[in-house]
């Protein structure tokens, strides 16, 4: 037969009030949800408008997941036949999922000999993985650039008809 423990409160027995939960457990999640479009013209990596947060973990040894679900477009004009762009997850100023060398991580390719270059809409979801290695207070945030000038733009939430979110969770080990 199981027992059943209920309690109203929980505090933690340091002056940090942190209560130390199994591993695996979501200690604490932080979002913003938003439907500002952002548009970048340039090959210059810039912030996405709404896609910031400033995490505080609550302790050192926690992973920080990262999810950034958005709607992205990519296009060209003319005759032109591939667009395209790179979206990246910073954490206090580090690139988590992002190469030099990848330039192709939303590309697209036709024959454009018509007249017209591709002009692609999806949604995406980004995530990656962090470790907290200490408790003070962080930016984490998205950036995103065209992948070269054949590509007229990168938007997201193309003229804000969609929304996005950016989520951080701190899970403990």
């Amino acid at each position: 037969m199981g027992s059943t423990l209920t309690v109203d409160n929980i505090v933690g027995a340091t002056t940090a009030a942190n209560v130390k939960l199994p591993a695996g457990c979501l200690i604490q999640r932080q979002s913003t949800k938003f439907n500002t479009a952002y548009t970048n013209t340039t090959t210059s990596f810039s912030d996405i408008g709404g896609a910031t947060l400033t995490f505080t973990p609550k302790f050192a040894s926690s992973t920080l997941c990262i999810t950034f679900n958005y709607s992205l477009n990519v296009y060209t004009t003319g005759t032109n036949t591939n667009a395209g762009g790179i979206v990246k997850l910073l954490h206090d100023g580090t690139t988590l999922d992002y190469s030099a060398a990848g330039n192709y991580e939303h590309y697209f390719q036709n024959d454009a000999g018509a007249g017209t270059g591709p002009n692609n809409y999806m949604r995406q979801v980004k995530f990656a993985e962090v470790a907290a290695s200490n408790t003070n207070a962080r930016v984490i945030k998205a950036q995103a650039r065209i992948y070269n000038s054949t590509t007229e733009a990168i938007r997201i939430n193309q003229a804000g008809y969609y929304t996005a979110y950016f989520i951080v969770e701190e899970i403990s080990q």
